[in-house]
């Protein structure tokens, strides 16, 4: 009988590995071009990433601390930490009915009213009954 010959195929992970490398080698200014831009690409991204993370904690520690002096009567002190997070998305908006609160103490309702029915148009759910509470406890 005669010896059936085998067939050696390489692997197609391999084949294309290798026809890669040889297209990187004769278009070499293009490939290191094209890797240096992804690099950069990547490491914007890291760095947006790494930014935002430390803008929320500031964000999320001021809130906490003006929380914290209003809870304890330091409202002047309360209302720096919040004047920090005005504009600042859902944490700004929190802060603005802890501002409204602190209006309606001080005896500046009509501001305390005009910030509450701002609020009364968010977007978001939980904001809007929030400030709708507000306006119904503080009489406004």
């Amino acid at each position: 009988m005669a010896k059936k010959k085998e067939v050696i195929r390489r692997d197609p992970f391999v084949e294309r590995t290798l026809r890669l490398l040889e297209f990187m080698r004769r278009h070499r200014r293009w490939s290191v071009s094209l890797g240096i831009f992804v690099l950069l690409l990547v490491l914007s991204a890291a760095f947006l990433s790494y930014h935002r993370q430390a803008e929320d904690e500031r964000l999320q520690e001021s809130l906490s601390r003006g929380m914290k002096a209003y809870k304890e009567g330091r409202l002047e002190e309360a209302e720096r930490a919040f004047a920090d997070l005005k504009g600042e998305g859902r944490l700004g908006r929190l802060a603005s009915l802890y501002e409204a609160r602190l209006k309606s103490m001080k005896g500046q309702r009509e501001e305390a009213r005009k910030i509450l029915e701002r609020l009364r148009q968010d977007g978001d759910p939980v904001i809007r009954l929030l400030a709708e509470q507000t306006l119904k406890q503080g009489g406004l």
